[in-house]
């Protein structure tokens, strides 16, 4: 019965990291190794720069994945207070590379691209808000109705 009510939460927390994963592997990652150059000119940055750049992002879609698997290990183990620490960690990260992309729009990248990259932004800053609801949140039978 409480594995069927955390199902959702398993689920969520899967997704966030299956997407943060994908976002460190074949986004920022793939770029600082494959392309880094067509990348800089692409986002209008020198190649310095957008390294210094994809190396944060890297960072904090690393902290954001590890929360993310955390939490999930937490659903999966009924460990409510693994489960927390991992949605705060995975919040921080989420948390963080949306205001990174936010601040990065507004401040270093070219007008053309402060839009979308801003966002992304706000967009990763929503992710983060939902996952520490998400998981911070008690789970419905530690806290019977009376």
């Amino acid at each position: 019965m409480l594995r069927r009510l955390l199902l959702p939460r398993i689920l969520f927390f899967a997704f966030i990291a299956l997407l943060m994963v994908a976002e460190l592997w074949f986004s920022n990652l793939g770029s600082l190794t494959n392309n880094l150059e067509g990348t800089a000119a692409l986002m209008g940055l020198s190649v310095a720069a957008e390294r210094t750049r994809l190396l944060v992002l890297i960072a904090l879609d690393t902290v954001a994945a590890l929360g993310a698997l955390v939490a999930l290990i937490g659903c999966i183990r009924d460990r409510s207070r693994m489960r927390r620490a991992g949605a705060m960690l995975g919040a921080l990260g989420l948390l963080l590379y949306g205001l990174y992309q936010l601040a990065s729009a507004l401040i270093q990248l070219p007008p053309e691209l402060r839009g979308t990259i801003g966002l992304v932004g706000l967009i990763y800053i929503g992710i983060g808000i939902l996952t520490w609801i998400v998981g911070t949140r008690p789970t419905p039978d530690v806290h019977p109705s009376r």
